[in-house]
C-alpha cells in the first residue's frame, strides 16, 4: 500500500506577538484561548520574527521592544498592511477590550459578535477610521501616532520638540475632535486608521 503526503497548506498566523517579557508570554497565550483571532506565533525579538514572510494582520510589541530604536518602523517596513500594537498603549483596556480589539484586527472584514465582553472603544462611525487623517492636523496626527506606540506626554514633547502642555493640548483637541473619552480611544483610532 502506497500513501501519499502532501504538504500541508501554508498557514500564516495571524498574529505575531513579539518580546521577552512576561507580558508577552502571557498576551501571546491570551490571544492563542480566543477562538475568533487564528493562529498565534511569539518571537523574542523583531528582527527574529518572520514578520515579511508571514504577514500577520496584527503585530503585538511589548514594552521592551516598543523601546527599541526603529522596531515599529522595521515591521512597518516588512509587513505595511499588518496593524502594530504596543502593550504599552492598551494597557487601559480590559481583557475583553483587547481581545476585541485584536479580533477586530485580525479579521477585519469580519463583524464581532455580540458574545464577547465589552466594545472596543472605538470612533463611533466606521467612517471615523478615515476621518482621522482628514480631521487632525498633520501635528495632531504626529501626536495619535505617538501615543499609540505607547509613549507618555513627556516622551511625546521629547521627541516632537514641544512643551508637555502643548502635547497635552493636542490630546484634548483630538478627543474633542473625534468624540472620544480616553487616551487608549486615540490610540485604537490611530491604530485602524494605519497612522501607526
Amino acid at each position: 500500500m502506497t500513501t501519499y503526503s502532501h504538504p500541508a497548506p501554508e498557514r500564516h498566523p495571524a498574529v505575531l506577538v513579539i518580546g521577552s517579557t512576561p507580558d508577552a508570554r502571557n498576551i501571546g497565550d491570551l490571544i492563542a484561548l480566543d477562538e475568533r483571532i487564528g493562529p498565534v506565533e511569539s518571537y523574542p525579538s523583531a528582527p527574529g520574527a518572520p514578520i515579511e514572510h508571514a504577514k500577520p494582520a496584527v503585530v503585538v510589541l511589548d514594552a521592551k521592544q516598543s523601546a527599541v530604536p526603529g522596531a515599529a518602523d522595521y515591521i512597518r517596513s516588512m509587513s505595511p498592511e499588518s496593524s502594530t500594537l504596543f502593550l504599552d498603549s492598551v494597557r487601559e483596556l480590559t481583557v475583553g477590550e483587547f481581545l476585541n480589539l485584536v479580533a477586530s484586527l485580525a479579521n477585519e472584514n469580519e463583524p464581532m459578535g455580540p458574545s464577547h465582553l465589552q466594545a472596543v472603544p472605538t470612533p463611533q462611525k466606521s467612517s471615523d477610521h478615515r476621518d482621522l487623517r482628514e480631521e487632525l492636523s498633520p501635528r495632531q496626527l504626529d501626536v495619535a501616532r505617538l501615543v499609540a506606540e505607547g509613549l507618555s506626554n513627556k516622551e511625546i514633547s521629547s521627541r516632537l520638540g514641544l512643551s508637555d502642555k502643548t502635547v497635552k493640548n493636542h490630546i484634548s483637541h483630538i478627543l474633542a475632535k473625534l468624540k472620544l473619552a480616553a487616551r487608549t480611544q486615540i490610540a485604537v483610532a490611530a491604530i485602524r486608521c494605519g497612522v501607526v
